[in-house]
């Protein structure tokens, strides 16, 4: 026989009590949906020494970026300069091809055309073309027109060349005529030597010319001894020497002559004598 005891009896609810413990809980449920506290929760505070953290970084970040921006405009503005000189020497050196090579020429003005002129060098004959940009430029430093070049005219010409070797003239300067150098060359005997002062006489009889020399440092002596020629001092020449002398005469006195190179020739001065009559008739040349 079960012995039941009442302590641990299990009672069943009232169903009447069991519907109203729902309807409580189902009014409290709606109760929090509806609350506004529920619906927007407030944001947590952040204390003040945090917010400054984060508005300094905020602030350092909005200064990169406009330091790199900055940077970024002052790279691109040299590489836009760098292409602007780049162009520009490009440029310049399509124009330089263009005009051709420049050069300059000295020389004389051998013929003159319309607008160029043939312009004799000391290697070569230069065609120089004028145009309206050419400046011509007198001895005088005063401006002229091409119509005042004349043939014998010395003059720079400076300009450029091109494939065809004419230059096309830019600048034009005349310039005095040089002065070429007064060297003359003539044959002789020796009649009279002055040691002291290093001075030859020679006399060339068959053209009656007599002619006073003088020696420095900077004349070269030369004289046949055996079969090859040496140079020689001045004391080697002697009085009755068949010399060929080449120098500069004196502005002052034409048959005072600086010797540049003397050659004493050997043998007897039977060049330099005047011909003894003949006994007999020479004969007359035919024409």
């Amino acid at each position: 026989m079960k012995i039941q005891n009442p302590k641990f009896k299990i009672q069943k609810q009232n169903p009447k009590f069991k519907i109203q413990n729902s309807i409580i809980f189902l009014f409290s449920l709606l109760v929090l949906i509806v609350s506004p506290s529920f619906v927007s929760a407030e944001s947590p505070q952040v204390s003040p020494p945090v917010q400054e953290r984060v508005k300094l970084q905020e602030n350092t970040a909005v200064q990169e970026r406009e330091n790199w921006a900055t940077s970024e405009g002052k790279l691109e503005e040299k590489i836009q300069q760098i292409r602007e000189a780049v162009r520009e020497k490009v440029k310049e050196r399509v124009q330089e091809i263009r005009q051709g090579i420049p050069r300059a020429y000295f020389g004389e003005i051998k013929q003159i055309g319309s607008q160029e002129f043939t312009l004799q060098t000391r290697r070569e004959e230069i065609q120089v073309r004028v145009n309206q940009e050419t400046k011509i430029i007198g001895r005088s430093k005063q401006n002229l027109e091409f119509k005042d070049l004349k043939v014998g005219d010395n003059c720079i010409a400076m300009g450029y060349l091109n494939g065809n070797r004419v230059l096309e003239a830019k600048r034009i300067v005349l310039i005095p005529k040089p002065k070429p150098p007064k060297r003359i060359a003539f044959w002789g005997k020796v009649s009279d030597i002055s040691s002291e002062e290093k001075v030859l006489t020679v006399i060339n009889e068959k053209k009656g010319l007599t002619y006073t020399v003088a020696v420095n440092e900077k004349t070269v002596i030369t004289k046949k001894v055996g079969t090859s020629i040496q140079r020689v001092n001045f004391s080697a020449i002697e009085i009755g020497d068949r010399v060929v002398v080449v120098g500069t005469p004196s502005e002052t006195e034409e048959k005072i002559i600086t010797a540049k190179i003397i050659h004493v020739i050997p043998g007897k001065a039977i060049g330099t004598q005047k011909p003894s009559p003949s006994p007999f008739p020479s004969p007359t040349p035919e024409e």
